[in-house]
């Protein structure tokens, strides 16, 4: 008895001293994550609510205190007031269609249909195009004289429709929602079909025996399990359109008039077009704020719901209520050719033939859906190829040809040697001028690889010691807070950026689109990481460690190469967000580290009709390494994203 009482006490310290040795090595590999957090997160957002309190000479450098004015001042305009009313209009309309676009794809993928591989590899391909690409080309589609909407309404005899949609305030807005809605609706439908995945076959088949119909399935048994997804989207989409800004500067720069100027464009024209910049600092702080209390009242609406309608324990089949006997409903006997009183099937020719009929038009009804969502996917995309390989007389005569007939690679030698160049056989220059291009390209691959690598690097080792932590509440708390970090806006830090690197002299460099690519992608990789390594048994490290290994080499020799697709996954999102990237880059880049981005930008709006088709090509160029990405790395990019997500 007093040998295990004198024992017992050297445990506990022999114990505690392992939990601190354990808790110091996860905050050593947390620690960097947290510094990026605090430091290109935390810090630039209280930056900018500074810089909103004074007014900033941006030539001499001035700094003069004037409290809250420029926040009275923005919040007391009319200006603000149709601005947010114009964002509001946008962020409903592509949120509520990108997700229930999304979600009615993903139920078309889940089921079996005639090329379902393949619309399921291209569907995934518009998320995947740069931002700036996509707005150029659906605004010349909706081009009024040469656009291919207005060309097909007349082919096939609508031209009373046809009408010049970027010259209007109202359909231009509406031009703009489409092609962000294009753009933006893979991602959800990815999400969702992840998360339909995950619903066991056998519950449906059980609520379907039980008497459910299908919205009862849908409601009882798939929708909590897609929930969590719902909410994820729901949020992330709600916070992207609020702050969708690449769009309306290739698309309509807040025109005609001040029709399409949301809040984001507004903030964005006061700062660096008025050189306001402590206006539009306080224009962009506010809508920070609302897209980040938005994000919260969603957590805690769903949170509020989902316990308010969590079921009561009552035994029942789904489909069923009170204490009658569970027998099948008329429809499932007919469908599943069962006997009502229970027993064996009974046979009834009438009753095959309907279920016959009605599973061909359920077959008919997916692969028509499903061929028209490999439409409305490679249409645009077949547009700009064509375009690229036509030249400027070509795409305005017939701008409906959405396959090349005679093509011509004229284009393309232009935006990499000149137009002078590839005219006359020798020179260089041109409205098109050579070496742009190139290097654009060149900057977004360094840019985009450093920050993946990084990105990939301090995500991991955070990721890991945040899905091992059992005792630090400490610890989960840094956790959630770097976490949180995600949901800064990037338009809420741009001036800070701005105005930090301009001191520093790391405007217009690449460094200064590493560090702020970071600041995004940190956390993203963080949350992913964590959610794959918390799939990965612990019994694999304390194996290793029984072998001799210390915790850090268990990780490293056992675990990191357990967690590869996760990584590969990280690294391949990392890669494709920091490439097509627009408001840092468009904003701390001049002519030395401009990415291709911010080049296609520009040629957006230098471009004349004689130069039509080398800004299509320079598209083709600019979206190429992102969409071969996608096309190779997808499944492991959906696996990765989705481990552990939609659980």
């Amino acid at each position: 008895m007093t040998s295990d009482t004198a024992r017992a006490p050297r445990y506990r310290e022999r114990r505690r001293r392992s939990l601190l040795g354990r808790n110091a090595l996860y905050w050593l590999l947390a620690l960097p994550a947290v510094l990026v957090a605090a430091g290109v997160s935390v810090y630039p957002f209280g930056y900018s609510f500074l810089v909103g309190l004074h007014d900033v000479n941006v030539i001499s450098g001035k700094w003069t205190y004037i409290g809250l004015e420029n926040y009275s001042e923005t919040l007391g305009g009319s200006e603000f007031w149709s601005a947010a009313a114009r964002t509001a209009y946008f962020t409903a309309l592509c949120v509520v269609l990108s997700s229930v676009l999304g979600l009615a794809a993903a139920i078309v993928l889940n089921e079996r249909f005639i090329g379902r591989a393949f619309v399921r590899t291209v569907a995934v391909l518009p998320w995947a195009a740069a931002g700036v690409v996509v707005g150029y080309l659906w605004s010349f589609m909706f081009n009024a004289q040469h656009g291919f909407v207005n060309a097909a309404l007349g082919a096939i005899g609508l031209d009373s429709l046809a009408r010049a949609w970027m010259a209007d305030g109202t359909t231009a807005l509406v031009v703009v929602a489409i092609a962000y809605i294009w753009h933006t609706t893979p991602m959800a439908m990815l999400l969702f079909l992840a998360g339909l995945q995950s619903v066991p076959d056998s519950l449906r088949r059980a609520a379907r025996v039980d008497g459910a119909r299908a919205r009862q399935v849908f409601v009882n048994v798939i929708w909590p399990y897609l929930r969590p997804t719902a909410l994820l989207i729901l949020v992330l989409s709600t916070i992207n359109a609020l702050l969708a800004f690449d769009f309306f500067w290739v698309m309509t720069q807040g025109g005609p008039g001040r029709s399409t100027t949301v809040l984001a464009w507004l903030g964005y024209e006061q700062a660096f077009r008025f050189f306001q910049l402590g206006k539009g600092t306080a224009t962009l702080y506010v809508l920070s704020l609302a897209s980040l209390l938005l994000a919260v009242a969603y957590f805690l609406v769903l949170r509020t719901r989902r316990l308010s309608r969590r079921p009561k324990s009552s035994g029942q089949p789904i489909g069923q209520s009170g204490s009658a006997p569970v027998r099948p409903s008329p429809a499932t006997v007919r469908e599943l050719d069962l006997d009502p009183r229970g027993g064996k099937a009974f046979a009834k020719s009438g009753s095959r033939r309907a279920a016959t009929t009605k599973r061909r038009f359920k077959v008919l009804s997916l692969n028509v859906a499903g061929w028209i969502l490999a439409a409305w996917t490679l249409v645009p995309l077949l547009v700009l190829v064509t375009y690229s390989l036509s030249t400027a007389v070509q795409i305005t005569q017939n701008p409906l040809r959405i396959l090349p007939t005679a093509g011509t690679l004229r284009n393309y030698c232009t935006i990499f040697f000149g137009e002078v160049a590839c005219r006359t056989g020798g020179g260089s220059g041109g409205l098109t001028a050579s070496g742009i291009v190139p290097q654009g390209l060149w900057n977004s691959a360094v840019v985009s690889l450093s920050t993946a690598l990084l990105a990939v690097a301090i995500g991991a080792l955070a990721g890991y010691a945040f899905s091992r932590n059992r005792t630090s509440k400490a610890l989960e708390a840094s956790m959630w807070v770097t976490l949180l970090t995600r949901m800064v806006p990037s338009l809420a830090v741009v001036i800070p950026f701005f105005i930090i690197f301009r001191q520093t002299g790391l405007l217009d460099s690449r460094w200064a689109l590493i560090i702020t690519y970071s600041s995004v992608l940190v956390p993203i990789t963080l949350w992913v990481m964590r959610s794959y390594f918390a799939t990965i048994p612990t019994s694999l490290d304390y194996a290793a460690m029984s072998d001799g290994c210390t915790r850090l080499g268990a990780y490293v020799r056992v675990v990191l190469p357990v967690a590869a697709p996760g990584l590969a996954a990280s690294f391949l999102f990392c890669f494709l967000v920091a490439w097509n990237e627009f408001i840092f880059a468009v904003t701390l880049t001049g002519e030395n580290s401009q990415t291709i981005p911010v080049v296609i930008a520009g040629y957006s709006t230098q471009i004349q009709n004689s130069q039509l088709g080398a800004m299509f090509a320079a598209g083709v160029v600019a979206i190429l390494p992102t969409i071969v990405l996608a096309l190779v790395g997808q499944r492991h990019l959906v696996r990765g994203l989705t481990s552990g997500s939609v659980r």
